[in-house]
């Protein structure tokens, strides 16, 4: 919630309508998510881009997170043993939570 806060503080925007029920993205939130998530995409790339021109091969590995199934615990691992295994980069893929919802 603080980071929340600090983001909506420095862009002088109102990026969530806060209710009991948890936060929801205003059009602005939505907006600045959208454009972060394309940015976010894209530096992924170059740096990809730039393995490749070093000819250097990496694994991607993705690790599927959502609130029922957090990735915490091996998001902190890796913070702490990343920097040993260049070849392989993690990258972190929400998913919904719906399938157990319906229960299947």
């Amino acid at each position: 919630m603080k980071q929340m806060n600090q983001l909506e503080a420095h862009i002088g925007l109102p990026l969530f309508v806060r209710t009991s029920k948890g936060a929801v993205l205003t059009p602005a939130g939505e907006s600045v998510y959208r454009d972060a998530a394309e940015i976010i995409k894209q530096s992924g790339e170059a740096v990809w881009r730039a393995y490749k021109a070093e000819k250097i091969d990496q694994v991607l590995i993705r690790v599927g997170t959502s609130v029922l199934y957090p990735c915490n615990v091996l998001m902190e691992l890796w913070n702490k043993v990343s920097s040993q295994y260049l070849q392989f980069k993690l990258r972190v893929v929400p998913f919904e939570d719906t399938s157990m919802e319906n229960g299947l």
